[in-house]
This record gives C-alpha cells, structure tokens and sequence, in this order.
C-alpha cells in the first residue's frame, strides 16, 4: 500500500530561510504521475513535486524545475490552480506547545513570518528527463496514480490544524476541477463523435 504525504506548509525551523513555494500536478494520461522518496525521512513515501522559489524564479519556472529535479519529468504548465497562503498564527493557539520552544514563536514574529505562500499548477507530462545533475535527482522514483487515488491520499492527510484543513480543502478542489475539466472533455469528444456520424 502505497503512503502518501503532502509536503510544505507549516512553520519553518528557527533560522531557516523562508520562501514561497511551487508544486505542480502533472498529468500522464489520466493518471497522477507522482515520486516515490528514497532518502531522508520521509523516505518510501510519495509526493508530488513541489519546493522553494528561488528569488528571481519565476513560479512557473520553479514548478517545471521540481519536476525535473523530483521526478525526472519534463512537464508543459497547463493552468495555475491556485496562489495561497497558509496563515500558521493559530498554531501558537495552545494546541501545538512544542511549536514555542527555543524562542521559536518570537523568532517568526521578529521575522514577520505569519504563512506560507503557495503556487499550485497543473501540468502534463511530455517526457523524462534526465535531470539537472542536482542531489535531488536520484531521490525520487515516479509512479502513476489515478485521481481517484490522489483524492484519497488528499482525504487521508492530517488536519488538526486550521491551516492543514485549508491546504486538504483547497488540494481537493483542484482536484475536482481537474476531474471536471476531463468530464467536459469526455463529453464533448462523445458529441463531436455523434456530428460526425450524422
């Protein structure tokens, strides 16, 4: 059985640089196409790709960068999904104590870190690649799952924090439109099949 996780979105470590993110789900086909993690810990895991924006990135740019570095894909962005941003100060709301060690909740408000902006894109596959020569390109395997599939994985995710439930919410309704876009699509190829029968 095949675990999922859904990266990014919480409050960084103390002292850690801070940038917005991209993550892109790729289509092959119908199916999902995601990476299998081989190292660190989240290591047997899958994930789509998805990481930091680097400071004269484009978010584009940076989405079709992970996928090349993550899953050795090259990918044509289709559409952007989204542009959110996950606000962590309920966090600091007594549920998550161990949050606060350290000075970390003075280091984010010294910082002015209150959330997580992130790009989300959908793209289709159009072939592999073989990498950029990075340390991330032998971390990952790819793998093909359906919607059905990553709906569940969405489903299944944690969210006892308001900004996990926010991220579960929003990952599902781009998935919803990615279904319904391939319903209108299906159904228009079954009409243009009839008027060409007439």
């Amino acid at each position: 059985m095949k675990t999922f996780l859904v990266e990014a979105a919480g409050p960084p470590e103390q002292g850690t640089r801070v940038r917005p993110r991209a993550e892109v789900i790729v289509l092959r086909g119908a199916m999902v196409l995601v990476g299998k993690n081989h190292r660190g810990g989240y290591r047997g895991k899958y994930m789509i790709p998805g990481g930091g924006i680097g400071p004269a990135e484009d978010p584009a740019a940076a989405a079709r960068r992970e996928c090349r570095e993550e899953i050795a894909a090259l990918c044509e962005i289709e559409k952007q999904l989204g542009d959110k941003k996950y606000d962590w100060p309920d966090i600091y709301g007594g549920r998550n104590p161990s949050s606060l060690v350290d000075g970390h909740r003075e280091w984010l408000e010294k910082e002015g870190l209150k959330g997580e902006r992130t790009y989300t894109f959908l793209a289709t596959y159009t072939g592999k690649s073989k990498g950029d020569g990075g340390p991330a390109d032998d971390k990952y395997d790819q793998d093909l799952i359906t919607l059905g599939e990553f709906r569940k994985w969405i489903e299944s995710q944690e969210d006892s924090e308001p900004w996990m439930l926010a991220r579960k919410t929003d990952l599902l309704s781009y998935v919803a439109e990615i279904e319904e876009a391939g319903k209108a699509a299906k159904d228009k190829a079954r009409e243009a099949a009839k008027g060409d029968e007439t």
